[in-house]
């Protein structure tokens, strides 16, 4: 899901959570920047590339993990 998505989907829960569901424009717009500065400020990232990290590095675990035991294999041998 995309940061604007999740911003988008956070102001509406947080208008519904308000008394009032018809909250005015301006209200809207500074909180949407307030979020806006709160996410960047997180450094947070989207849940695809999180994943795609994972998976270099479990590939990455893996090649070590072959590497030391083909060392230990050539120190023995």
């Amino acid at each position: 899901m995309a940061a604007a998505d999740i911003l988008d989907r956070f102001v509406q829960q947080a208008k519904g959570a308000m008394a009032s569901s018809a909250i005015p424009a301006e209200i809207d717009s500074n909180l949407r920047a307030l979020l806006q500065g709160a996410l960047a400020d997180m450094d947070v990232v989207p849940r695809d590339e999180f994943d795609a990290q994972v998976a270099v590095l479990h590939r990455t675990r893996k090649r070590i993990e072959a590497l030391e035991a083909e060392v230990e294999k050539l120190r023995a041998g």
